[in-house]
């Protein structure tokens, strides 16, 4: 977006490819827009003010519904947290000293052996439990998920014997199951949000 006495536009580069930008960096006055894409594809946008020129180029890109109250409040987000004991006491904490937070997130130590979809029993015990209480108290959860699911021939996981059946996991050119590395389970199968 660029903003002059009386002008105003902005520039929407519409490119997923590799892309590198020169806004008057090696020539004053001078712009540049490179990508990699045989297409060039771009609009310039006429304001003259920012609200304008924001306007227009939402209705090129789509509008967004505004998310949730609570997802705009605080988050409170770490590493890991060791247990639902702790989790009950960091939330007790908050709510005793009036330190307003809507949102606990949890890191990957809540699943059991880092598999996806799945509570660590010793853990967190009563997952419902735990999120139903705290949620009468106010908060809402975030659990992470990483993009792979651990490759179990043995055990029953569910998440994995669906995913073969189904065929969500992600397949190279040549057809077969792509298979990658998701820190810390090691090689896993990959996963398609688009198709779980």
């Amino acid at each position: 977006m660029a903003l002059r006495p009386e002008l105003g536009y902005g520039i929407f580069f519409n490119t997923t490819f590799w892309s590198q930008f020169d806004i008057g960096a090696e020539q004053a006055g001078i712009w540049k827009m490179q990508s990699q894409d045989k297409n060039l594809d771009y609009y310039i946008i006429y304001g003259p003010e920012p609200a304008q020129i924001l306007q227009t180029y939402t209705q090129l890109t789509g509008r967004m519904p505004m998310p949730p109250r609570w997802a705009l409040g605080y988050h409170q987000c770490r590493w890991s947290y060791d247990s639902e004991e702790e989790v009950r006491q960091l939330a007790q904490e908050f709510r005793q000293r009036q330190i307003p937070c809507d949102v606990i997130h949890l890191d990957i130590d809540y699943m059991r052996g880092f598999r996806v979809f799945t509570w660590s029993p010793k853990r967190f015990p009563d997952p419902k439990t735990m999120v139903k209480d705290l949620s009468q108290n106010g908060f809402k959860f975030v659990t992470i998920i990483d993009p792979g699911v651990k490759e179990e021939t043995e055990a029953d996981y569910l998440p994995f014997d669906e995913g073969l059946e189904h065929d969500y996991f992600v397949r190279t050119a040549e057809g077969k199951v792509f298979h990658g590395y998701v820190w810390p389970i090691g090689r896993c199968f990959q996963t398609s949000c688009a198709q779980r």
